[in-house]
């Protein structure tokens, strides 16, 4: 897991993060200052918090050897900011990846427009 992701399409870097316990046994949390990414996807509407009802929305993430996950990002429904976190996927893809506290997850932003997922994930194991 060591090392940037292996692609041969043009990704840009939105954020890491270190995981926590809640990240690895809840949700992870969104950076807020990243929701504009999550919102714009690849440059098109696949990915609008405000028009989903429930302030929920799917979308498509690959994993460093291009395995497809299906995750949900939900939002606050109140309030001055949105919170997004990940949640529905998210354990799963924790779980299938063996991830633990301390690893980093490095999130990109995919701009292939022929991609069915927006977004690439890549883990670093913790030392």
């Amino acid at each position: 897991m060591a090392g940037a992701p292996n692609a041969n399409y043009p990704l840009e870097f939105l954020f890491s993060k270190t995981l926590t316990s809640s990240d690895i046994t809840r949700r992870l949390a969104w950076p807020t200052e990243h929701v504009d990414a999550l919102i714009e996807g690849v440059g098109r509407p696949a990915i609008n918090l405000n028009a989903m009802p429930g302030h929920n929305v799917q979308f498509q993430l690959s994993d460093e050897n291009g395995q497809s996950w299906a995750l949900r990002c939900f939002t606050r429904q109140t309030g001055p900011y949105l919170k997004p976190v990940i949640s529905a996927g998210w354990v799963e893809l924790v779980r299938a990846k063996n991830l633990r506290v301390g690893d980093q997850v490095f999130f990109y932003r995919n701009r292939d427009p022929a991609s069915q997922a927006p977004f690439v994930v890549h883990f670093v194991r913790a030392t």
